[in-house]
């Protein structure tokens, strides 16, 4: 279907002033080919834009097609800005050619759409309180081919819009999908991750710690409120001691959360920012795996391994660098060794309180097995047994050039190797 001309906008123009003055706004979305409007006016109406380079075009329709929905900086800003407002007025302006602008209203609230439906130089501009967004990256206006007005509506605009839902979904080129923008799925995972610190903030042990301590202060008798906190087996002032200890730590842990929170906000605005002034989609390369970026932050040399549930393992190729991969581990990370011979550490990288499987250990073990022997020294058919020990127990020794460790807590396990 051809891009409307200069007159038939024009009429188009007059019979959206007619049918939509008065409606509000309630949504948009956009699959990134096609924007749909949805308006209110005792039923639903819908004003769908095409944007289709070469025949960009507005429809009116009063079903929408099914599109898949993707965002774009523009509809986020016409959520934020646009939204709920009712249609105002629509015109068309000799001066500028094929140029429909809509205002839209409420209260004292506004924002002016321009739609730009010249072919090869399409475009859709957006602006309200000051602030201005685009579809594409704003141009200057071809000069106007003296268009001259006409008041003659030429068009059942119903069943145009009929005509190009036909043409477009049914014996139409098959619609194809844009590229997904990786900065929107960064800023809702960084969004998620601001909540999930903001509620642990509102929680603030450390405080409820520090009350304890001075009801202890006090008297045992006054606790009633923390006998969660209170270990009987011990003495009062061994719990009058640990309740400033506690406080004391979550009160350091706190400041590092709060940096951690502003740090989140801060990588936000910037991801907003760019999606204002870039807005063309923008596919960022996939991440890499957890063990590369761990060697990559270590500048370190090592070996992976692919275990189950997408963990993975890692074994520096030096003592060196096994010590350097263990440093910068995450406390909750899984480091194992040998018993009783000298060779690699090795380090499953996994989320927090992620139980991992004895069959994964197994692996890992009997790859720690071979690492740390050699094929010529292994003694197939044997037990060795593999201390497996969280990160955050394990302290390397200070000055010691062999990688040497000392570690807590372990839990020791026993397994054959195998050829």
């Amino acid at each position: 279907m051809n891009s409307l001309s200069f007159s038939e906008l024009q009429n188009f123009s007059t019979f959206l002033q007619n049918e939509m003055e008065g409606a509000q706004l309630q949504d948009l979305w956009t699959n990134g080919q096609i924007l749909i409007f949805q308006f209110y006016k005792f039923k639903e109406l819908y004003l769908v834009l095409d944007t289709n380079p070469q025949k960009p075009n507005l429809i009116y329709l009063q079903n929408p097609p099914r599109i898949e929905k993707k965002q774009k900086p523009i509809t986020l800003f016409l959520h934020s800005h646009g939204k709920n407002l009712r249609f105002l007025k629509s015109q068309v302006d000799p001066g500028k050619g094929r140029v429909l602008e809509i205002e839209l209203a409420g209260g004292e609230r506004n924002c002016h759409l321009e739609f730009q439906l010249i072919p090869k130089a399409f475009n859709l501009l957006a602006e309200s309180e000051g602030k201005k967004i685009s579809w594409e990256k704003p141009r200057e206006l071809p000069p106007a081919h003296n268009p001259e007005a006409t008041t003659e509506v030429s068009f059942d605009w119903i069943e145009r819009g009929l005509s190009w839902l036909e043409e477009r979904f049914q014996t139409g080129p098959r619609e194809k999908k844009p590229a997904a923008d990786s900065r929107f799925k960064a800023i809702e995972k960084k969004r998620k991750a601001q909540v999930a610190i903001e509620e642990q903030l509102k929680e603030d042990l450390a405080a409820r710690w520090k009350e304890f301590g001075e009801k202890l202060k006090i008297s045992s008798e006054s606790i009633d409120d923390f006998q969660d906190l209170y270990q009987t087996k011990k003495s009062r002032n061994w719990n009058l001691e640990n309740a400033f200890s506690q406080a004391k730590a979550l009160e350091k842990k706190r400041a590092g959360t709060e940096t951690r929170l502003a740090k989140i906000k801060e990588e936000i605005a910037e991801l907003e920012k760019d999606l204002q002034q870039n807005p063309e989609p923008k596919i960022l390369p996939g991440p890499a795996t957890q063990a590369s970026r761990l060697m990559a932050k270590t500048q370190t040399k090592g070996r992976r391994l692919q275990l189950e549930d997408g963990l993975e393992a890692l074994i520096g190729k030096s003592a060196a660098d096994n010590l350097a991969i263990l440093r910068k581990a995450q406390a909750w990370d899984l480091w194992l060794h040998l018993k009783d011979y000298p060779g690699s550490h090795a380090i499953i990288i996994r989320p927090r309180n992620h139980e991992v499987s004895q069959q994964a250990i197994q692996k890992v073990a009997e790859w720690l097995i071979r690492e740390s022997l050699g094929q010529q020294k292994i003694q197939w058919g044997i037990k060795y047994d593999v201390v497996v020990v969280e990160c955050r127990h394990v302290r390397p020794i200070k000055g010691d050039r062999l990688g040497r460790v000392t570690y807590h807590h372990p839990r020791v396990f026993s397994f054959a190797s195998k050829p």
